[in-house]
């Protein structure tokens, strides 16, 4: 959930500081992302950085693990922090850039997080329920999860009070969660002015900028580009493409 908050929250800040034309294709990009399909994301993956892929880092053994189980994930679910962060973007525009002019580096970071923190708490909420419903990632890289032994036991053995008993940590962190969540006010912004990118560039500094942009082209490369270029360049995509049409 962290991972992909932060990954969505690089790439909305690298959307305020492009061109209108350059900003308008990474809504479309993160939904390619969340559309793509889980299986051709991990199998890539596994292709490139298993024990037996191209690159295979540290011979692979790090994406058999709860650590990889949780970075790909985060690839794969942060469109939808995205999301939710861009329903308050007229407003962050309107509150915080014209109303504020000279505030800039770490104090305008700061008031960013101010009126940014609502929407990823949503985007956090929704991924936290995704991933933990998961069970595709985790089931392929052989890693062990509270949910798959949660959901192993009550097919096996039918034990409903032990199902209950292990299924208490993820309900109070969903509680826990959704009481920080709704105790603000969530509604969706429409836009209702414009803005100049150069402006946000200059207010989030140079730093600010070069760590999202960093966060972002990886989150962009690894969570789609890898898996288009894969579909691309494999021959049986152009085999089967007629009878998937």
């Amino acid at each position: 959930m962290v991972l992909a908050s932060c990954a969505a929250l690089s790439v909305f800040l690298v959307s305020l500081c492009l061109p209108n034309r350059a900003t308008q294709w990474i809504p479309v990009l993160a939904g390619v992302n969340l559309l793509l399909p889980q299986f051709l994301v991990i199998a890539v993956w596994m292709g490139w950085f298993g024990a037996a892929g191209v690159v295979g880092i540290g011979g692979g053994s790090w994406l058999y693990s709860l650590p990889g189980a949780i970075l790909l994930l985060s690839l794969l679910l942060w469109p939808i922090s995205y999301f939710c962060l861009r329903t308050r973007q007229a407003a962050l525009m309107q509150s915080v850039l014209y109303l504020d002019p000279f505030v800039g580096g770490r104090a305008f970071l700061m008031l960013l997080w101010l009126h940014l923190k609502q929407p990823l708490l949503w985007g956090g909420l929704f991924v936290f329920g995704l991933a933990i419903n998961n069970l595709a990632v985790p089931g392929i890289l052989q890693v062990r999860v509270l949910a798959e032994e949660i959901l192993v036991r009550f097919n096996t053995e039918l034990d409903l009070l032990g199902v209950s008993q292990l299924g208490i940590p993820l309900a109070f962190a969903a509680i826990l969660l959704s009481f920080f969540v709704y105790r603000q006010e969530h509604r969706r912004e429409v836009f209702l002015t414009t803005f100049s990118p150069a402006f946000v560039r200059q207010r989030i500094g140079m730093i600010g900028m070069l760590v999202a942009s960093i966060v972002s082209v990886v989150s962009f490369c690894f969570g789609i580009g890898l898996p288009l270029l894969h579909l691309v360049l494999s021959s049986r995509t152009w085999m089967d493409l007629p009878a998937t049409l």
